[in-house]
């Protein structure tokens, strides 16, 4: 498991919270881990925030599967991806 933020504080933080999972900050557009490396990507209240096709584009990449929350949206982006 690997969890990623592109601040290094919440890096920081979540490393001393969680010692046994791997931490590192990183662009969500642009992952630095090889194609299909994961099997399951999470992307928690992220996709709203920014470019939205992008992310998941890098998450699609370097995921098999991807699962997106989405809780500060509006139903207009979730429509557009069919996620509702």
């Amino acid at each position: 498991m690997t969890g990623v933020d592109n601040e290094m504080e919440f890096v920081s933080k979540a490393g001393k919270k969680y010692p046994d999972i791997k931490f590192i900050k990183s662009e969500a557009t642009e992952l630095p881990f090889k194609n299909k490396e994961f099997d399951t990507v999470l992307l928690f209240d992220i996709v709203e925030h920014l470019d939205e096709k992008a992310i998941l584009k890098e998450a699609f990449r370097v995921g098999t599967r991807v699962i997106v929350s989405v809780p500060h949206s509006n139903q207009k982006l979730l429509t557009k991806y069919s996620l509702v």
